[in-house]
């Protein structure tokens, strides 16, 4: 038991660590992040244009969708982890071998110390949110933001973070077998982006796209917390969804495990 302060100790100081390496490269990180964020600010461009001749779109207004991009938009930004390439690029160039020798577990600290830049890039974000939200002002006037449900969305996006860091961490093992894993990772970003709602609301997709979306973990990262702080969803509905998703977070992080096990086992047979 006297261990675990010691551990903790080990993982703070390293998540402290990648918080201060991940700010000095703060530009770098701003410019990735607007390279996420610009096709959905496009998409509010377009929709706008879209309801100068319609009223409505399915159950959406101006007003609303508007407000789904805006909310989706600091839902990716704040729960999106970016492991899935340092983990190849460690893998590939043998560093992973050192990160090995070090006293605490590489799986967590990934995990962990992600969350770091995550922090360094929601900092980043929030003024560009907030130009937003005084440009975007006339169409979101009648957006439907449930202000009691923000403590249950900032837990959500919580559980999400970690839901999205069981996928990325399984899809940065895969460097342990591919050779290239480049078209992986782009293919992934494209689908979940169209299955979790993040290019277009799910409600607007074809029907096999939405019975597909129903069966796969990837609406939860978006649709789920964004329909829950836009009152779409019940209060029932959002406690529902919310325990689907907690068991999701811990079947890919246990998934993940598994593979992180199952690759180094490769990584240590081949040399690495």
């Amino acid at each position: 038991m006297s261990d675990n302060p010691n551990l903790f100790k080990k993982y703070l100081a390293y998540v402290v660590f990648d918080f201060k390496e991940t700010f000095i490269y703060r530009f770098n990180m701003a410019i990735w992040m607007l390279v996420d964020v610009i096709v959905p600010f496009i998409m509010i461009f377009v929709w706008i244009a879209v309801f100068q001749t319609n009223d409505k779109v399915q159950t959406f207004s101006a007003g609303s969708m508007v407000t789904y991009y805006l909310v989706a938009n600091f839902v990716m930004v704040a729960t999106t982890p970016n492991m899935e390439w340092p983990i190849l690029n460690m893998i590939k160039s043998g560093q992973l071998s050192f990160h090995l020798t070090r006293p605490i577990d590489f799986f967590w600290r990934a995990v962990w110390g992600t969350a770091a830049s995550n922090i360094i890039t929601v900092l980043i974000y929030l003024p560009i949110l907030g130009i937003a939200l005084i440009y975007f002002h006339p169409y979101i006037s009648d957006g439907n933001i449930i202000v009691e449900r923000i403590p249950l969305f900032l837990f959500t996006l919580v559980v999400t973070y970690f839901m999205n860091c069981g996928l990325k961490m399984i899809l940065g093992t895969l460097a342990f077998w591919l050779v290239d894993s480049w078209g992986i990772f782009s293919a992934y970003k494209l689908i979940a982006q169209i299955l979790a709602g993040s290019l277009i609301p799910l409600v607007l997709l074809p029907e096999n796209f939405q019975l597909i979306a129903n069966y796969l973990p990837f609406k939860m990262l978006i649709t789920f917390p964004v329909y829950m702080l836009l009152g779409i969803l019940s209060v029932e509905e959002c406690y529902f969804n919310l325990m689907i998703e907690i068991l999701w977070m811990v079947g890919l992080l246990v998934a993940a495990r598994l593979f992180w096990s199952l690759g180094l086992r490769r990584y240590e047979a081949v040399g690495g």
